[in-house]
């Protein structure tokens, strides 16, 4: 049985949402993680800005899921 593991945004700590396993994001801090290899790379060495076009592609892969 498969169950799903939450993730905390290593600054402010709120549960990080994440689409497609590329990527973990911080709605809060507007920044997001990169997945690599399967793992989560939760540093803050590692976080990029959150673009316009990466909420665009959250809101569409969402509404697709719950289609």
């Amino acid at each position: 049985m498969k169950k799903n593991i939450n993730f905390a945004c290593p600054k402010c700590k709120i549960i990080l949402f994440s689409e497609m396993k590329k990527w973990y994001y911080c709605l809060d801090c507007n920044e997001k993680y990169p997945v690599k290899e399967n793992i989560p790379i939760l540093i803050f060495d590692y976080a990029e800005p959150l673009l316009k076009e990466d909420i665009i592609e959250c809101n569409q892969s969402w509404k697709q899921s719950t289609e």
